[in-house]
C-alpha cells in the first residue's frame, strides 16, 4: 500500500469504500441523542361506581332512590354535592349480591308506585327486569351522600350505613361490558358505545371526573426500528 505526502504530513487512504457509511452513522447518532416523543392521553374520566346486581336493577327500574355503602365513596365525605347534584355512570359487578335480598311491604309498595304496576312479592318485583352483570348499565343523578349517623326516611335506607341519595337515573338501552373497581373510578368519554353517548348527550358535562392514572403512547424516531410503549387509560375495557 502506497503513502501520499502533502506538506510533509503522511496520511492513510480510507480503508472503507463505502462513503455514506459516515452520514449513517451521523444519522444514527443524532436519532440516538433525541430523546422520544411522548403524547399526553386525556387524564379525567367519567366517574364510575360498581353496584352488585340486582341493586342496580331496583335504581334504574324500581325507584331505588339510596344506595348503602359501609364506607364514603366521594371525597371529603360527599362534599363534592355540597353546590349541586352530579351524574354518575353504575357499572354492574360479576356477582351479584349474597343473599339475594327480599323486598320488604314497604319497599314493594314504593315500586309498585314507581312502576304504576301492583307488585305481590320480590319475584314479581324483579320478573322481566334487565340484571346485566360486568357492564356499564347506566347512570344516576346524585343530590347528596349522607352520612351513616343522619337518618334517612327512605323505606331503601339501611341502618348505620352510608346513603347515596339519588335524584334520577338513565337505563341504557345498549350496555357496554366493562370491569369494575371497589372505590370509584374514571371511563373515558370517548370508550363508551356511541349508543350510552347519545343518551348522555345533554348530561355529559354535569359528570363527576375522576383522574386517570398517568399514562404516555411513546413514539420512537422514525429512523429507528423500536416498538411503540402503548398505554390505553381504557384499563377497566374487556
Amino acid at each position: 500500500m502506497s503513502f501520499g505526502v502533502i506538506k510533509n504530513e503522511t496520511f492513510l487512504p480510507p480503508t472503507n469504500t463505502n462513503m455514506t457509511s459516515g452520514l449513517e452513522d451521523c444519522e444514527y447518532s443524532q436519532h440516538r441523542n433525541k430523546r422520544p416523543k411522548t403524547t399526553e392521553i386525556p387524564t379525567k374520566g367519567l366517574a364510575t361506581l360498581s353496584i352488585k346486581q340486582p341493586a342496580a336493577a331496583l335504581i334504574l327500574y324500581r325507584g331505588k332512590n339510596v344506595e348503602n355503602r359501609s364506607s364514603s365513596k366521594f371525597r371529603g365525605g360527599g362534599q363534592e354535592f355540597n353546590q349541586k347534584s352530579y351524574w354518575v355512570l353504575i357499572q354492574t359487578g360479576q356477582s351479584r349480591q349474597k343473599p339475594e335480598p327480599i323486598l320488604s311491604l314497604s319497599q314493594l309498595k314504593s315500586a309498585s308506585k314507581f312502576q304504576k304496576i301492583e307488585f305481590a312479592d320480590t319475584c314479581a318485583t324483579m320478573a322481566g327486569v334487565d340484571q346485566t352483570t360486568g357492564s356499564i348499565v347506566g347512570a344516576m343523578l346524585v343530590s347528596e351522600q349522607r352520612p351513616a349517623d343522619q337518618p334517612c326516611n327512605s323505606v331503601w335506607a339501611s341502618e348505620n350505613e352510608y346513603h347515596i341519595m339519588i335524584e334520577k337515573t338513565i337505563a341504557f338501552s345498549c350496555p357496554q361490558k366493562c370491569k369494575g373497581a371497589l372505590c370509584l373510578f374514571p371511563v373515558l368519554w370517548e370508550n363508551l358505545n356511541d349508543t350510552i353517548q347519545q343518551e348522555l348527550e345533554d348530561v355529559k358535562d354535569q359528570f363527576i371526573m375522576r383522574q386517570i392514572p398517568k399514562k404516555k403512547i411513546v413514539q420512537a424516531p422514525q429512523s429507528i426500528q423500536a416498538p411503540a410503549l402503548i398505554h390505553s387509560p381504557s384499563i377497566f375495557f374487556e
